[in-house]
């Protein structure tokens, strides 16, 4: 494994300041529209919360702990304001089919639609249960290319000017040194989530994959190495999934060793370069194998004829091919029977239902977004 890929893998994980694993959304390839279609957790905003609050509170109290609120629970003028001024900015870029934002001001809807008694309280995240439509490729893009540096340094002025201010105190969370149940922890959790989003809310709009999947401050979290360690994660994020962009689809980039390859064949290079694993084991899985497995035509299988033609001389060992070989360390020898051999994509899915359970924050899941979509683009991916 080369050695930036490994730094890249160290900073793609939360750590004990920050946790990327909080929104579970669901996704579905559309291969007919060749389309994206999110829908975005929403379920952690307080009108969903309501309930688990009230029992966590009066759990506290009894145990003679103090009240606590993650944030003031009584809707603001300004907090209304930002939530109008985050639809705007956002519905300009992005096709959003639903945002629930409206729904807290059209109260007898919500009554009507869910049972559910509205409350004066603004989003903390005016994404949250929304629907949106990307078209393959469009929100990687989005994310690749955003600023995050600018953001990022604005937040980490304000937290300095904050600790200065207030001595340095860390997130408001509960400090609790035994969990009682889950309730417990999924509230907790919440508070924190509530507190970390004003702070870094910024940093997220800058693209629309960090809105959808935010991160939360551990409990006691020293914020600026939190913000700073989010930062890394999003800006090596974007220098890998370039490079893979390039490296599987770009036609220029080494057109004499990798222009008959097919981006399945270029991914499966890919990782065989930087010593990644060439399978993927979801509800459906993907694997790289010397059989064919569907058809005629890469990546699933090939003719005879361009099989045989592929496999009549080894793939030329030029002075490019040696200096491609250096850049990712490894044996050109090798290299050169990787581009010679055929590699056919394997792709099968589970009997059961094709919803699946898919973690956005993580890794796999954006490799995928770019690299195997027209694979699984018949399934359903929740995460």
């Amino acid at each position: 494994m080369c050695p930036a890929n490994r730094s890249s893998i160290s900073c793609r994980r939360g750590n004990k300041f920050i946790d990327f694993e909080y929104f579970n959304n669901r996704a579905r390839f559309n291969p007919e529209r060749r389309t994206l279609d999110i829908q975005v957790d929403g379920k952690k905003e307080s009108l969903w919360m309501d309930e688990l609050m009230e029992d966590y509170e009066s759990a506290r109290e009894e145990r003679g702990g103090e009240e606590f609120l993650g944030l003031d629970e009584d809707g603001t003028e300004e907090g209304w304001q930002d939530n109008e001024e985050d639809v705007s900015r956002l519905d300009k870029r992005y096709r959003v089919s639903y945002f629930p934002f409206e729904d807290l001001i059209k109260s007898d809807q919500l009554t009507e639609t869910f049972g559910i008694e509205p409350r004066n309280v603004p989003m903390n995240n005016v994404l949250s249960g929304t629907d949106i439509h990307l078209k393959y490729g469009e929100g990687l893009l989005d994310f690749i290319y955003a600023d995050f540096d600018s953001p990022t340094q604005l937040v980490l002025d304000h937290i300095r000017w904050l600790d200065a201010t207030y001595g340095g105190e860390t997130d408001a969370s509960p400090s609790t040194e035994k969990v009682y149940d889950q309730t417990q922890e999924i509230v907790e959790q919440y508070y924190r989530y509530q507190n970390t989003i004003p702070l870094i809310k910024e940093i997220m709009i800058q693209s629309l994959y960090t809105m959808v999947c935010p991160p939360v401050f551990t409990e006691g979290a020293d914020r600026h190495k939190a913000v700073e360690h989010y930062h890394t994660y999003l800006c090596e994020l974007q220098k890998e999934y370039l490079e893979l962009l390039e490296f599987c689809f770009d036609e220029t980039f080494h057109p004499d060793l990798l222009g008959e390859r097919c981006p399945a064949e270029r991914f499966h290079l890919y990782r065989q370069l930087h010593g990644l694993s060439t399978s993927f084991e979801r509800t459906e899985s993907l694997a790289f194998s010397r059989m064919m497995t569907v058809g005629k035509t890469m990546p699933y299988g090939m003719s005879f004829d361009d099989v045989c033609q592929r496999l009549q001389r080894q793939f030329p060992i030029t002075d490019e091919l040696i200096e491609f070989a250096e850049h990712y360390h490894a044996d050109p020898q090798k290299v050169s029977m990787l581009l010679t051999i055929p590699r056919y994509l394997r792709v099968s899915m589970s009997s059961a239902a094709r919803t699946r359970s898919w973690n956005w924050n993580s890794p796999s899941c954006w490799r995928a977004m770019c690299g195997s979509a027209s694979a699984s683009g018949a399934g359903d991916i929740s995460s």
